[in-house]
């Protein structure tokens, strides 16, 4: 019924005591209950189990396949906490995700209890129950935002603690939360490091092997053949290309398995996960499918969705933007293929998809289409041995708060979950580093009592959430631009491609972006403007100027190693792919029918920057920041280059199937 892991238990925490956190394993034979308060229907094991079990007064981190009713899970927890008055906040990764969970939140509990955390603190501000992302929480917490302070904070596919790209801030979130006093409830469908992460807590721990639809799964070996990439611009004889501008092998024997496994199942809903973008667009001219991925506006995505879940459209290509958390009650899954570019897709992401698959049905059934290698890696389960310590991240929102000494950074960045992967050592130097880095960059202030402080320039940084790293990379490259003579157009295009994310690269004209690869190596041959050679222009201080020298002589390690000397040939990488975004930015500046549909929420970016920018003006700290008129004019006209794109190839419509 309930099986402890007694052995590992007994091992790291010794005799149970009434104190000690508990373990859980749920099975299907757990009784299953009801509780006219809850709004549910009859509990299923695991909503059971924790219903009887959780103890608010303890951290909690459950493991629960999709479909086994997470959201009854959240409700239960969160209802301890709000029949005190204390708030509760729910992260989840992606906006897809956290609008959904909005959505179903406010089903529950209303919209007057209810809030979708924004720019704009009137929707949260009488809010008990609050949806965001770790990135919004962080960003508020930074700001002193009252509605931060909340009794329990849910983590919605907490697997992602493990990326190395993202896991960073859902690591500090976490660990400013605990530090100011609340609770946690950790959850995922995939948790490879729950016990070494459950232990770190001292939490409880509920492991469910319950699911009520059961998944059969079909490994079908076939090669990756469909060889989907963006159309040269010469291309052989007898060559077309697809209406968003790739190629792609149209005899495709894995293309063929695909069609067949369509006919076969062509009752029923079908999704199919694609790899990459580039498969996505290949197939989904070729199936006449319309496909769900980052490129399509938030109503686009949307409407797919909900045409999907009411049966209207049969058969739904998607990128992982569907394979975590939103609710798709697919009765077939289709897995094309685990490679995406130089790595392939492990168990944790394809587990994600397979539990898109006959939610709330009895069973459903799952193809997944790869090569030997492909097949492999999808049932490899890879923990992680080292994480980047995420140190800037921690430094800013620790002295956001408040001062604090070195000491005190050390021991807060000690709590994470990456530092659990490293020694102390290595933790205190690279506080240590960043610290000096910091302060050198005049981000940082160090008092005569040895507290440590924020600038009113790390105060900006911090409150508009950009990596202090990435800030201070484009002041280097601005205070340059100031004594180069390129044309405007071009400073623009250079220091937004500092600023936006950026995809996959389209194909467009090489001798644009040639002329900016000679662009950038005349930046990077360039004398450093440091702050002392820039005082007087831009009215920086004298401690400033006196410090300004150590920035380029350090070493730092950790979350600042970018801010290291590549070598020769990584420096070579490094211009020719930034020289690719400003020239990509060049060309949308240009041909406004370029513009793919993604591209207005990467200019949202370059409009914060430029908020913090004119911040910073206003706070005298730059009496001109530098490049900020560059930039806005290329933003600007970019902006109207969006609203000009009427040519833009819009995805196909389900009316056309």
């Amino acid at each position: 019924m309930i099986s402890f892991f007694r052995k590992w238990f007994t091992k790291k925490f010794g005799q149970p005591t009434k104190d000690a956190p508990l373990f859980f394993e749920v099975t299907g034979e757990y009784p299953c209950g009801f509780d006219p308060d809850i709004p549910f229907e009859t509990l299923n094991p695991l909503q059971s189990c924790f219903k009887d079990n959780y103890r608010p007064d303890r951290h909690c981190v459950i493991e629960s396949g999709t479909g086994t009713g997470k959201t009854a899970l959240a409700y239960i927890a969160s209802r301890c906490f709000l029949d005190e008055g204390q708030k509760i906040i729910l992260t989840a990764p992606t906006r897809e995700l956290v609008k959904s969970l909005y959505q179903e939140s406010v089903g529950i509990w209303g919209a007057k209890i209810v809030g979708l955390s924004t720019n704009s603190d009137k929707t949260v501000a009488d809010k008990f129950f609050v949806v965001t992302t770790p990135e919004g929480f962080l960003s508020a917490v930074r700001s002193g935002k009252e509605w931060t302070r909340a009794g329990l904070l849910i983590i919605d596919e907490a697997h992602n603690l493990l990326e190395p790209s993202r896991g960073g801030n859902l690591d500090v979130a976490l660990t400013v939360h605990i530090r100011s006093g609340g609770k946690v409830l950790l959850m995922s469908g995939t948790f490879p490091n729950k016990k070494e992460l459950a232990a770190l807590l001292n939490a409880d721990m509920f492991v469910s092997k319950y699911r009520k639809t059961l998944i059969h799964v079909s490994e079908v070996h076939v090669p990756d053949d469909i060889n989907a990439q963006p159309a040269p611009r010469r291309l052989p004889a007898g060559v077309a290309p697809t209406i968003s501008g790739h190629i792609y092998n149209r005899d495709s024997l894995r293309l063929k398995v695909l069609k067949d496994i369509l006919l076969k199942h062509q009752e029923d809903n079908v999704l199919i996960f694609v790899p990459t973008k580039a498969a996505g667009y290949c197939l989904s001219e070729s199936l006449v499918t319309p496909m769900h991925c980052a490129d399509l506006e938030d109503k686009e995505r949307d409407r797919l969705v909900v045409e999907f879940n009411a049966g209207t459209l049969k058969t739904l290509l998607a990128t992982n933007t569907l394979s975590q958390g939103i609710n798709t009650p697919a009765d077939i899954v289709v897995v094309c293929g685990t490679r995406r570019g130089g790595y392939f897709l492990e168990k944790t992401d394809v587990d994600q998809m397979f539990g898109r698959a006959g939610r709330g049905k009895p069973e459903a059934m799952v193809y997944i289409l790869g090569d030997k290698i492909e097949l492999f890696n999808a049932k490899k389960l890879s923990l992680a041995k080292s994480l980047p310590l995420p140190v800037q991240s921690m430094v800013l929102t620790i002295l956001s708060l408040n001062p604090a000494s070195k000491q005190d950074l050390i021991q807060a960045l000690s709590t994470t979950y990456a530092a659990s992967l490293t020694t102390g050592q290595k933790v205190a130097g690279s506080v240590e580093k960043n610290l000096h880095f910091l302060r050198a960059c005049h981000i940082l202030n160090r008092k005569e009592s040895g507290l440590y402080s924020l600038t009113k320039e790390g105060i900006l940084i911090a409150r508009y959430f950009f990596s202090p790293s990435d800030y201070i990379g484009y002041m280097k490259v601005a205070r340059k631009l100031m004594v180069i003579d390129f044309p405007e157009v071009d400073k623009g295009c250079i220091l937004l491609s500092l600023i936006i994310p950026f995809g996959v690269m389209p194909e467009f004209p090489e001798r644009i972006i040639k002329d900016f690869i000679m662009k950038w190596e005349s930046i990077k041959m360039a004398k450093e403007v440091r702050y002392k050679d820039a005082q007087i222009a831009e009215g920086i201080t004298n401690e400033a100027a006196a410090i300004g020298s150590q920035a380029n002589q350090l070493e730092v390690n950790g979350e600042a190693e970018e801010v290291q000397q590549p070598n020769k040939g990584e420096t070579d990488i490094a211009i020719t792919k930034i020289a690719q975004r400003s020239a990509l930015l060049k060309y949308f500046f240009q041909k406004a029918s370029a513009i793919p549909p993604y591209f207005p929420y990467q200019l949202k970016d370059a409009e914060r920057f430029i908020g913090m920018l004119n911040d910073m003006e206003y706070y005298k700290i730059h009496p001109e920041a530098p490049g900020k008129k560059w930039l806005q004019n290329v933003v600007f006209t970019l902006k109207i280059n969006v609203v000009k794109s009427t040519t833009r190839k819009k995805p196909l419509q389900p009316s056309l199937i």
